[in-house]
């Protein structure tokens, strides 16, 4: 089975429910998302507390994302993070346009905002004169919303046959409309006189003669405007930043100081619509417009898709942006909520209207050079386009947005991404599907992967697949290539929205597609046997002790990465590497008394072995309402056997969270081992040997949810030696010029 399009991405989708497998396996019942729930998950991050930031005045109703920001917190981060040279050089251009040194400066406090404001912001208000969506219904060949495809329901046989058919019968055309061209040229030459009969020309002697030279033929008219034009060019996506100001003569200063450039006429007759800006300006494509509010200053910036044709006056315009500074407050209750330094939250809700604007002035942007034009024809794609968005939010979502919640200090960043549930069921349903049951299998403890590594990863296991296929209706139950020709005419939205509230839902099609595209066949069994043996993995892990990259850039290595899982699974690997002609040996581990085998990996870049640990007592697993006893085993790739000899007896744990934990423990022994590294970001070495990323997913109370840390390294620095300074190219040397004779 192959993906097409856009469609391959959707495995994506399948490898972030990896991450959130287990997710409520031994969680404990609590609902924030704070510093001390993450730690007790996790026992290795720290998240400080949050400070709410609640409802704020520039979150505006309708717009796809909104956010907010402590200026003088980030900008203190910012200051503290090493730039490359070339970088600090442009830095300090733009601090010589601005008037300020923006590495040093309060920026905040120099156009006199508030040292403890909060800007807030709604970007990407779609905005749209009259509901123009239903005109173009109107006037395309379908003439309604949503028309059928004329290639649906057809094998990709059919529809290239459909399709060879329409070209051929457009060739006919145009070769009949080609013979009649030459029959009237016929007629036009046997009308002419016989040019015999023609009086001999008298010479005129040795007179040079030049013909006037032809004038160049007039570039082709285009074609006429469509009615709409007018409105397709108001289009727009509105946005606007709220500015709470404590000295608004700072403010206007340092925006009198900006250097401005000069406007169109378009753009001055859209700004003399206004008074008492104290910014305005605007172009064929863009407009922004600064005014003071209430001791605050607010920002509208527009950008309007349909960009008005050379100069013209767009007269929709003025009206669309009067009529969206006075829009009502955002009414998303989960607005209220958020807290941190910086803030975010992605509606789902609002991206099929951005589609449709989107849309819309694309069909007109295409409208305004297209000479030869089928407008029913292009405004029945339009239709169909937007209505294909519409068709993958037209299922059961678990999801309605993305929040983000920022805590940034002076050199630690902490991030928490959560998906909301979209109501009570949704989020019952959302626990119900990544939970995974409690089984007794040990695997080693974070402290012990990561401790000394110089990255580590560890992950519970998946949840059951297949109980996402209940999410596969709609569109989502079809088969791939429809699935892949809606996605595909959704365009770049569709990734958008997908992420924003419907994966599940594409975890729920792609499980469901082998069966549905291999029905009866061997290869369709193999492939969910596959699927079920991969929800049955009980926990994944690994840990990479130490990186060098030596002469000719070969990769030198101390690493081990494992499954736990039953041991009929593994011995279906066994069975698998048999027909690659891989046969497990039996192996001697120091200090582990278990079975051990071992199969040398060949062609690897760099040397290992794959291993089989098996003769472990058996746990009781409990799965569809049957208890019984599985014997578990290792599966484990590793350098050699001293790394499953170290691996073996470290401290085990049984219970495991977070569901998915990634760290680096220090970032300059994991980017300095790289070649050239050294060279490209020694400048940042100190800096980067005193961090570490550490990264968690889970989902709680209902909420899939991703903490990300950036913050303070405990972890020693591996001192990489400074690589040879790279050889001075050898010039040639001229030979010397020959004796002046």
């Amino acid at each position: 089975m192959m993906l097409g399009g856009r469609g391959r991405w959707l495995l994506t989708a399948a490898a972030l429910s990896l991450c959130l497998g287990g997710c409520n396996r031994n969680k404990p019942k609590t609902t924030g998302g704070d510093g001390a729930e993450v730690a007790q998950r996790t026992g290795r991050m720290q998240t400080p507390p949050r400070t709410p930031v609640g409802a704020q005045p520039g979150y505006l109703e309708g717009g796809v994302f909104y956010a907010a920001v402590r200026p003088h917190q980030v900008q203190t981060w910012l200051q503290h993070i090493p730039i490359e040279p070339r970088a600090a050089r442009d830095l300090a251009e733009a601090g010589q346009v601005i008037g300020m040194d923006l590495r040093s400066d309060n920026v905040a406090q120099q156009w006199g905002i508030d040292a403890a404001a909060v800007i807030s912001m709604t970007w990407f208000r779609p905005l749209s004169p009259g509901n123009m969506r239903d005109v173009l219904a109107s006037e395309s060949s379908s003439a309604k919303p949503g028309a059928p495809d004329p290639f649906a329901g057809m094998t990709r046989t059919e529809e290239a046959k459909a399709k060879a058919e329409e070209q051929m019968r457009a060739l006919e055309a145009e070769a009949k409309r080609a013979q009649e061209a030459a029959a009237k040229a016929r007629q036009a030459v046997e009308a002419a006189p016989d040019p015999g009969a023609m009086e001999e020309p008298v010479p005129l002697g040795d007179v040079a003669y030049e013909p006037d030279p032809l004038p160049p033929p007039p570039p082709p008219s285009p074609p006429p405007p469509h009615p709409l034009t007018s409105k397709a060019e108001a289009l727009a996506f509105h946005s606007r930043i709220h500015v709470p100001v404590t000295d608004l003569g700072a403010f206007k200063r340092q925006l009198t100081a900006l250097p401005r450039e000069s406007m169109p006429e378009s753009g001055r007759e859209l700004c003399a619509s206004f008074n008492g800006e104290l910014l305005c300006y605007a172009d064929r494509g863009t407009a922004v417009l600064v005014r003071e509010d209430q001791g605050a200053v607010l920002v509208d910036f527009y950008v309007f898709p349909m960009r008005a044709k050379n100069d013209s006056k767009a007269p929709g315009r003025a009206e669309v942006v009067r009529t969206s500074r006075s829009a009502q407050p955002a009414q998303l209750p989960v607005l209220a909520t958020l807290a941190g330094d910086a803030v975010g939250y992605l509606d789902g809700a609002a991206i099929p209207k951005a589609h449709e604007v989107a849309k819309i002035a694309s069909a007109f942007r295409r409208l305004q050079w297209d000479e030869q034009r089928d407008v029913g024809e292009k405004f029945k794609r339009t239709i169909r386009d937007i209505t294909a968005l519409e068709q993958l939010r037209d299922v059961r979502r678990l999801f309605s947005g993305v929040t983000f919640e920022g805590t940034v200090g002076e050199r630690d960043v902490h991030l928490t991404t959560r998906w909301v549930p979209a109501d009570d069921d949704a989020r019952k349903l959302s626990a119900e599907l990544f939970e995974r049951p409690d089984v007794a299998v040990s695997v080693p403890s974070l402290a012990a992967l990561c401790d000394g590594s110089v990255m580590c990863m560890r992950t519970t296991g998946l949840p059951d697949i297949k109980r996402f296929g209940e999410l596969a209706t709609g569109v989502y139950g079809a088969k791939e290539r429809e699935f892949s020709r809606t996605l595909n005419h959704a365009d770049e939205m569709a990734a958008l929205s997908m992420f924003a509230e419907t994966w599940p839902n594409a975890i729920g099609a792609a499980q469901r597609w082998p069966a549905m595209e291999l029905e009866g066949k061997p290869e369709g069994g193999i492939i969910l046997g596959v699927i079920d043996a991969v929800s049955r993995i009980e926990g994944a892990g690994g840990s990479l002790r130490s990186l060098h990259f030596g002469k000719r850039n070969m990769v030198h290595s101390d690493f081990v990465a494992y499954l736990r899982l039953p041991k009929s699974d593994a011995n279906l690997v066994r069975t698998m590497l048999a027909f690659a002609e891989l046969t497990f040996a039996p192996a001697t581990v120091a200090g582990i008394n278990q079975k051990v085998e071992a199969v040398t990996i060949p062609d690897s870049d760099m040397p290992a072995s794959l291993y089989m640990i098996s003769g472990e007592p058996p746990v009781k697993v409990t799965r569809d309402q049957k208890t019984e006893d599985v014997e578990f085993g290792w599966l484990a790739v590793a350098d050699s056997g001293d790394r499953i000899s170290w691996m073996l007896t470290q401290a085990m744990e049984t219970t495991t969270q977070p569901a998915f934990y990634f760290e680096i423990p220090n970032l300059w022994n994991l980017i300095g081992s790289f070649p050239g590294a050294q060279r490209e970001v020694n400048f940042a070495r100190t800096w980067l040997s005193g961090q570490a990323v550490k990264i968690a997913v889970d989902v709680v109370d209902g909420a899939p949810q991703i903490d990300a840390a950036f913050e303070a390294s405990t972890a020693a620095t591996i001192e990489q030696p400074l690589p040879p300074p790279e050889p001075e190219p050898i010039r040639e040397i001229a030979p010397p010029p020959p004796p002046a004779t």
